[in-house]
């Protein structure tokens, strides 16, 4: 009957010799120096024989006390050597690149990889995250890489923007067609986007509430811009009305009292110069903005050519005429030309566009925004519209504004 050390040797010769043997395959596998596949086998032989005799020789008679210790000493040796073995094996690996590193490289990507023959669908590479959606998607790993592209494709046009949801992970497919000594291979990647959606979608909802933002500013603008004109108008009332009142009292104090301070002369010139404030207000309505600068720019000898309707209620009118102005200045100072384009027309989305252009010289460089130019962007951004300023095909100004 074997004894407990006999049975421990006989465990620890079978524990080494499947570890050389896995260490053995590794160093021929990946082409080692020959002396540690060498090594290996004439363990292996050594572990095999002392097993064979501990098993044959504990069954006839007990090992004695010198057979025992030399048998101890003998599998302190080896394993020692097994250890060293080890050790070697897990510093070559760190220090190479073996078909295991790389194998375990790819697995480790956070890209899906599968890549097959174009011909008959053979796969010749897939890593983890590749198999793990073939199994997610049908059940089964990725045998036929033509199968498999057709089924995700069909499987993928139900899904929300084509991308692939799995578990916490959100895939987009790329295929990418390539050569290998004449024969044609298929590559699939799948990239996990799901940071880049998620960033996407925020900035998407900032945008639309920017929009709305914007929009409450631009409908504040109008009213601030409707309340100073009505303020005007009522400030105009005002003066209107207490200057006939004060004329009218005056009157009446003449033609009642017969008042010698109060004499016709004087009191046709205060008719006079009332009705002449009234007549002033009537023609500055009439004599706006534009009038003035189509007037202007007939004295300096430039024809303003309107195409479109102009914008008649504010603040579309005070941002058009002051644009035509500053446009009318440039195309005299700088581009030396006698003709201002202006063509306008509304948009779908309820904007009022405006393209201001001129047939002058085309500015050489990039324009400096500056005095008037930068004047006036500062007022169209304040009113909640867009300015832009195109110098490729000569000068074009375009400004957006909102209704």
């Amino acid at each position: 009957m074997l004894k407990f050390d006999e049975h421990s040797l006989m465990l620890l010769c079978l524990l080494i010799f499947w570890g050389e043997g896995f260490i053995c395959y590794r160093v021929i596998k990946e082409k080692q120096t020959k002396i540690n596949s060498i090594v290996s086998i004439v363990i292996g032989i050594i572990l095999f024989v002392t097993f064979q005799i501990v098993k044959n020789v504990g069954d006839i008679r007990p090992l004695s006390e010198s057979e025992n210790l030399f048998l101890k000493i003998e599998m302190g040796i080896i394993l020692i050597i097994f250890i060293y073995q080890v050790i070697f094996e897990v510093r070559w690996n760190n220090d190479h690149i073996s078909d295991f590193s790389i194998e375990e490289g790819l697995d480790s990507l956070p890209v899906g990889i599968a890549v097959f023959a174009t011909d008959n669908g053979m796969p010749i590479l897939v890593n983890s995250i590749a198999d793990r959606i073939s199994m997610e998607l049908f059940g089964n790993t990725l045998i036929n890489g033509i199968n498999f592209n057709l089924k995700y494709h069909e499987y993928i046009k139900g899904c929300e923007e084509e991308l692939l949801k799995m578990d916490d992970h959100l895939y987009m497919m790329t295929e990418k067609k390539f050569f290998i000594d004449d024969t044609e291979y298929m590559e699939l990647l799948f990239y996990d986007v799901k940071d880049v959606h998620d960033i996407n979608e925020k900035i998407n909802s900032d945008n639309k509430l920017l929009e709305q933002l914007n929009e409450r500013l631009r409908t504040l603008n109008r009213r601030i811009n409707d309340l100073s004109v009505e303020t005007e108008l009522i400030n105009i009332k005002a003066k209107v009305h207490d200057d006939l009142g004060e004329a009218l009292t005056i009157t009446r104090k003449y033609l009642k009292e017969d008042d010698s301070l109060i004499s016709k002369d004087k009191l046709f010139v205060l008719w006079m110069d009332r009705l002449d404030f009234m007549k002033s207000v009537s023609e500055s309505k009439k004599n706006d903005e534009y009038e003035k600068l189509f007037a202007a720019a007939s004295d300096v000898g430039v024809n303003i050519i309107v195409n479109g309707e102009l914008p008649d209620k504010q603040p579309a009118k005070q941002i058009c005429s002051m644009a035509i102005h500053e446009c009318l200045t440039n195309t005299i100072r700088h581009a030396k030309g006698d003709k201002v384009f202006v063509e306008t027309h509304f948009s779908e989305d309820n904007k009022y566009i405006i393209k201001i252009s001129n047939n002058g010289y085309p500015p050489l460089g990039k324009i400096n925004e500056s005095g008037g130019l930068g004047n006036l962007r500062a007022i169209v951004e304040m009113a909640g519209a867009n300015m832009d300023i195109s110098t490729e095909n000569g000068f074009l100004l375009t400004i957006c504004i909102y209704f």
